[in-house]
Formats: structure tokens, sequence, C-alpha cells
């Protein structure tokens, strides 16, 4: 199904850009990585305050509890 031009959608930002995987035998700066892109792409907000990051979810992935 269809939903329509992808700038109608709010997501013409990120239809170009290549996935970000988070493999076995990561290393920190990948974690990091993934981590900025999540707030960035998904929560929209490609910089979030100390006070609204979610900690237990970013300690987790850094711990391999993903």
């Amino acid at each position: 199904m269809a939903f329509g031009p992808a700038s109608r959608l709010g997501v013409a930002l990120f239809e170009d850009t290549d996935p970000i995987d988070l493999w076995p035998g990561h290393s920190n700066e990948e974690v990091e990585t993934v981590i900025i892109s999540v707030y960035k792409q998904v929560l929209g907000n490609a910089y979030v305050m100390e006070s609204e990051r979610l900690a237990v979810p970013e300690s987790q992935l850094k711990r391999g509890e993903h």
C-alpha cells in the first residue's frame, strides 16, 4: 500500500539515507552513531538535552542487551 509522496509524510529527509546496521562485535563509536541516528530520525531531533535522553535503553544497547 502506497502512502503517497515522502515529502507529504515528512520523511523526505530520510528517503535517500542509507540504513545504519549494528552488527555483533560493534565498536563504541558505532553504538553512538546508532543512538544519534535514532534521536535524529525516529524522534525528529538531532540534538537531545541530557534530561531528554533515554538513559536505560541507551545503557542496555551499549551493554549488548538488545
